[in-house]
């Protein structure tokens, strides 16, 4: 049962990683302040086989938060328990959880928080609990992309051997057409109202392709990615689409992907961005 006069947080992430390597780099929490942006300062007091004491200071949207915790590792239960001993916060306890999956390791934190400041009670408590739930989703997307950037520096050729290809509806009547391939009932609504919700939708991964077979004989696997726009966007908001196209090349490379084709207009976006950074 929660206690009513604390506020709980709760973010997780799948990184595609093993979930040794997720808790090793986990807990190398002196590193940080170095690839993390939201964390300014890490110290570690003292340190036993499995437990960990240290002293924190983050900063976000200007807000510096500082604390001294204590963590422990409980492997066995695929658990990090960590409890603040003293800081700006009246209380801050919580725990990591690690869980196997497809795509390689869930990882779930929960936090359960007090700032203890009256008269501005209401409004610091709903702020903290922003900032806190940023600071741990700035962590866990930091991790992802440390694990991403080590496994290419490491040239695991094992890990890094397959093909992404990114695509785009040729049109909104295309896209009526590829919803009606996944449901032949579908009832396209308003166009006004499905440009605007497929603008805002990120890019993904549709579907793997598996074992896809060279004319040499060799077997590789690879993925289809749909980064969400058509071409009539493009002169309205073309760094928008830009950033879609780039996002589209890191769900490849966070599925293992050393190769990107970019198809349809992706490439000539790419192209019209270096022309115009190369015209200022």
């Amino acid at each position: 049962m929660q206690d009513s006069t604390l506020m709980y947080v709760s973010v997780s992430r799948v990184i595609p990683a093993y979930r040794w390597r997720v808790i090793r780099l986990l807990t190398k929490v002196w590193e940080f302040p170095s690839y993390i942006p939201t964390v300014k300062e890490v110290q570690v007091i003292h340190k036993t086989r499995n437990k960990i004491k240290t002293k924190w200071k983050i900063q976000v949207d200007n807000i510096p938060i500082s604390w001294t915790e204590e963590e422990i590792l409980a492997l066995g239960e695929n658990k990090i328990y960590f409890k603040a001993l003293e800081g700006d916060l009246s209380e801050f306890k919580g725990e990591w959880k690690f869980q196997d999956c497809e795509d390689g390791t869930k990882v779930t934190v929960e936090v359960s928080l007090n700032v203890g400041i009256p008269i501005i009670k209401d409004f610091a408590e709903s702020y903290i609990k922003k900032l806190i739930t940023k600071n741990f989703e700035s962590i866990l997307m930091a991790l992802e992309r440390r694990l991403i950037s080590l496994k290419y520096k490491q040239g695991n050729s094992d890990k890094i051997a397959g093909f992404g290809i990114i695509g785009h509806p040729y049109n909104l009547k295309h896209l009526e057409t590829s919803f009606k391939m996944l449901n032949p009932d579908f009832k396209m609504p308003s166009l006004e109202f499905i440009s605007r919700l497929f603008h805002i939708s990120p890019s993904f991964k549709l579907y793997d392709i598996k074992k896809f077979k060279s004319k040499t004989g060799k077997e590789i696997n690879g993925c289809f990615i749909i980064a969400t726009f058509i071409p009539d966007m493009i002169e309205k908001d073309i760094w928008a689409i830009f950033s879609k196209v780039v996002k589209a090349c890191k769900i490849a490379e966070k599925h293992g992907m050393g190769v990107v084709t970019l198809g349809g207009f992706t490439s000539i976006i790419a192209e019209r961005i270096a022309y115009e950074i190369s015209s200022e």
